[in-house]
């Protein structure tokens, strides 16, 4: 593959694998979904919040008061009654699990404590349980010094904006101290993953038993460890895993890419393994590798089982997010099968998943959603999705993701001080529009390039929720073209500040 530089920092594209190229500005930090810096005054300041988990360094920005103010907003939000509580592999998730739990206790509310599990384990068996909701200990692909807490709510997902600012603005009230009660009824439960295994086998194309493949799996020490090995029993495969001891830590940075991931990617380059996989440390999203090619950027996770959900319905709705690639435009043209797209975030997929009862959902970064199980993001029923297709097509790894075509996305950054947004958003649609291209606001603003009723390009720009900055994110088909597209941006913005 050509090693595209990008023109800001002189990184190689190549560092996040083969197929699809991504080019990252510098500096770019930790990828923490949609978040936003806590201004409630009785929590620390630089807490991460967001949909999709409340999170911080351990010990500093998340403690046990911060926990326990964060529990009595989650207990008056949601009722007191059943929770379902698990966690991750970081070695103080279970400090932090042990004072959940004696709180939810201690205020009325009965507590099924499952120990290590994957976080969408615990979305599948809270509505299963007819819980009041649950609560996941991690931080997904943060670092190590951080953990959180994933509130879910009586279905099963995340808490939707709305209850999160409910949440929050409990917080604020003095309700650490809840009226004299019961105490709550404690169990312990750590079967609950066979719920979800048995779906994804249910799920699972029965030739996959009949091949035998032989996969290999990085489960980084994390939650995934044991139910990794389940699942690959269940589907009658070989497999090697490495970093697979829960009790040890994290052997590498927790984000699945190519550059964190070169042991695993060594031992499958030139081998016999049919096909290889990573995970992050709660399980949500994954990342392929091929005996050719090794690591293959994160897209093709989504691609690829949307691939296989095609073989099996006549069509359906898939949705996606904004920033995803055309990959998957690619596969489902010319079928009855419609792509949805978007804005950013877990949530928002999921909602529209619901809202289109689309066949399935998912995000570019190795995040599955499959509405038969899941309404939050599922590396292993990507996994399912990606065998059953390569036990159905009967080719390598490496000759479905050959025919593919290849996208080239370029992520890039600028500061968002001092910027007129809504202004920038109007040159940018007076500059790019023509009869040829769909617009929408909703997510700052994106623009799709469509050539024969199909849609070949497309490009976002959107305020972060992370930092003091906005996004530019970008993909067509030629590395070339994409630069052009972003430095477009580049320039209107400057000559916006400038008019």
């Amino acid at each position: 593959m050509v090693e595209h530089i990008t023109e800001n920092d002189g990184v190689p594209s190549s560092i996040l694998g083969p197929g699809i190229s991504k080019l990252k500005s510098k500096n770019e930090k930790v990828k923490t979904d949609v978040f936003f810096m806590t201004k409630n005054t009785r929590l620390p300041k630089d807490l991460i919040i967001s949909i999709s988990g409340i999170r911080g360094i351990v010990g500093q920005d998340l403690n046990k008061k911060t926990i326990k103010i964060l529990l009595s907003g989650y207990i008056k939000l949601q009722g007191k009654g059943l929770f379902i509580l698990a966690g991750d592999s970081r070695s103080h998730t279970p400090k932090i699990q042990k004072i959940v739990a004696e709180t939810l206790i201690k205020t009325g509310c009965d507590v099924i404590d499952a120990g290590i599990q994957p976080t969408p384990t615990v979305n599948i068996n809270v509505p299963r349980f007819k819980a009041n909701g649950g609560i996941m200990i991690s931080a997904s692909h943060n670092p190590s010094e951080y953990n959180g807490l994933k509130f879910f709510d009586k279905t099963g997902h995340y808490l939707d904006q709305k209850k999160l600012d409910k949440l929050l603005s409990f917080c604020q009230k003095e309700y650490t101290v809840f009226p004299k009660t019961r105490r709550g009824k404690y169990t312990q439960n750590k079967n609950i993953d066979e719920a979800h295994l048995d779906l994804l086998e249910k799920i699972s194309d029965p030739r996959i038993k009949q091949k035998k493949f032989k996969v290999i799996v990085d489960t980084i020490n994390g939650a995934g460890c044991d139910f990794t090995k389940k699942l690959l029993t269940r589907l009658g495969c070989e497999y090697t895993i490495i970093n697979n001891d829960p009790k040890k830590p994290f052997p590498h940075m927790p984000e699945p890419n190519f550059e964190n991931l070169q042991i695993v990617n060594k031992k499958i380059i030139g081998s016999n393994f049919d096909i290889g996989f990573a995970t992050d440390p709660d399980c949500d999203r994954i990342i392929i590798l091929t005996p050719k090619k090794g690591v293959i950027c994160e897209e093709y996770s989504l691609a690829l089982s949307v691939l296989r959900r095609l073989k099996q319905k006549p069509s359906g709705a898939i949705v996606i997010n904004y920033a995803t690639s055309l990959l998957n435009e690619f596969i489902t043209q010319n079928t009855n099968f419609q792509i949805i797209r978007t804005a950013v975030g877990e949530h928002n997929v999921y909602a529209k998943m619901v809202e289109k009862n689309a066949v399935l959902a998912g995000e570019g970064n190795g995040g599955v959603m499959d509405p038969r199980l899941n309404s939050t993001r599922d590396g292993f029923t990507g996994i399912v999705h990606i065998l059953s297709l390569l036990a159905r097509e009967n080719k390598t790894i490496d000759e479905i993701v050959d025919a593919l075509p290849k996208y080239e996305i370029i992520k890039d950054k600028i500061p968002v001080k001092g910027l007129d947004l809504k202004k920038i958003y109007a040159n940018l649609e007076k500059q790019l529009y023509t009869k040829n291209c769909q617009i929408r606001r909703d997510d700052g603003i994106w623009i799709g390039f469509m050539e024969n009723e199909k849609l070949t390009s497309w490009l976002l720009f959107r305020p972060s929720n992370t930092e003091p900055i906005a996004r530019i994110i970008a993909e067509t088909s030629s590395q070339k073209q994409t630069r052009k597209l972003i430095n477009l941006v580049k320039n209107l913005v400057q000559n916006t500040k400038t008019a």
